[in-house]
């Protein structure tokens, strides 16, 4: 099993719970010092865990070529691709390759490292892509085709770009389902509800004072996957193409 922004939040959370049950998980991150620290973290509480550090930086299409080749020249299979990584930023930014940064880390980045490594899904079938959208796609009420790569600006706190790219994770979500349709491999987008996360890096008065009304991170994916067994059956079942929602209640 494959987890992008697997060191904080919901991809650690969720990287825990799936390597606490058995499985073997990769944790693709762009900072390997703090990959590191946190599978430290899910080895002192899973002293078994089977975690293996994969350094990719999502906003670099070369990047991500090199660790896709890599990853397919030395895997024998993939079960699960959780694209879990995310930014929001307050203003525009470029990548080194020159694309606006929300959209290559968001999108671009995920869509390359997907399609990459969909012949090796495909083989292993039955199989799952799941990508982590967000109600915030609701930001947005359409994709600025004409300004894709080129926005004008990211709205207040950047929420405007940030849902953009959420709409976008939807669409493409529901498209890549559709093209692995009788594939045995099933692709979906979940908005997994407030969640107590870095996400946007906010100020301590922002966190303080939206905190009372998120759930922390390793709620959700400890319930999600309580027991998930060490060869993982993942027997596709029946939904794709679907954007589910998580819950911010008890």
């Amino acid at each position: 099993m494959l987890i992008t922004g697997a060191n904080s939040g919901i991809g650690l959370e969720t990287a825990r719970a799936l390597a606490s049950g058995g499985a073997r998980v990769l944790m693709l991150c762009r900072s390997v010092p703090r990959a590191t620290a946190a599978r430290d973290e899910i080895l002192r509480t899973a002293p078994d865990a089977d975690l293996e550090i994969v350094e990719c930086d999502l906003g670099s299409q070369a990047a991500v070529r090199s660790t896709t080749a890599h990853l397919t020249g030395t895997l024998d299979r993939l079960d699960v691709l959780v694209n879990n990584a995310g930014v929001t930023l307050r203003s525009p930014q470029r990548t080194d390759e020159g694309h606006d940064a929300m959209l290559a880390i968001n999108q671009l980045g995920p869509f390359l490292l997907t399609e990459s490594l969909r012949p090796l899904l495909v083989a292993s079938a039955p199989a799952r892509v799941v990508t982590v959208a967000s109600h915030a796609h609701r930001f947005a009420k359409t994709v600025d085709l004409e300004h894709l790569d080129t926005p004008s600006g990211y709205g207040p706190l950047g929420f405007r770009r940030y849902g953009e790219t959420k709409l976008m994770n939807i669409l493409w979500t529901r498209d890549l389902a559709r093209r692995l349709d009788g594939s045995g491999v099933t692709a979906n987008a979940v908005h997994p509800g407030g969640v107590r996360s870095n996400l946007g890096n906010p100020a301590p008065w922002q966190r303080a004072l939206v905190s009372p009304f998120l759930v922390p991170p390793e709620r959700e994916p400890r319930r999600r996957c309580s027991s998930p067994p060490k060869r993982p059956s993942l027997r596709p079942p029946g939904a794709t193409g679907r954007s589910a929602a998580g819950s911010t209640t008890s």
